[in-house]
């Protein structure tokens, strides 16, 4: 007879997987698994999972914008997975993460990520500092770029700095 423990609102294949993790090259971490389990290690406090987490995204962060193949797909799935390890440095205090991210978001529009499920989670005083310093950065570079006696660049900061309207 194995005495059973329930555990509400966990999901028995993502408990098993969180489990499997503690214990030494039981699993190989991936994405997909990572979205299970750096949930479970947060509210478990599993230090030593969530370091493994934040690891593993960040090296996965090296090879997206290095463009390895199979890792790099389109910008937008680069992106997206910013954006994700964004939200999760954020809400899971994961500050290496949180950073690269952070800098690594600056130079996209907004508009690349502004309705994806994990911006929108974003705590609200998350999104106003990304969007407080990505404005800061493009108004220091039009700045430093402008022509004239202008304030802003005119019309021609689109040709002039193209790497901040990616």
């Amino acid at each position: 007879n194995t005495p059973e423990l329930e555990l509400p609102g966990k999901k028995y294949s993502s408990f098993e997987l969180f489990l499997r993790c503690i214990f030494p090259r039981e699993y190989t971490l991936t994405e997909a698994r990572i979205d299970e389990i750096l949930p479970l290690a947060d509210e478990y406090d599993v230090k030593s999972i969530r370091h493994k987490c934040e690891s593993w995204l960040l090296t996965e962060l090296e090879f997206k914008e290095a463009k390895v193949h199979p890792h790099h797909v389109s910008v937008d799935n680069d992106v997206a997975f910013l954006i994700k390890c964004f939200y999760y440095g954020s809400i899971y205090c994961l500050e290496e993460l949180y950073k690269k991210s952070f800098d690594s978001i600056l130079p996209y529009k907004l508009e690349r990520y502004v309705e994806n499920t994990h911006y929108l989670m974003l705590p609200e005083k998350n999104k106003r500092e990304l969007t407080e310093t990505r404005l800061l950065k493009i108004e220091n570079d039009v700045k430093t770029r402008r022509y004239g006696d202008s304030i802003f660049a005119s019309h021609d900061t689109y040709r002039y700095a193209p790497d901040l309207f990616k």
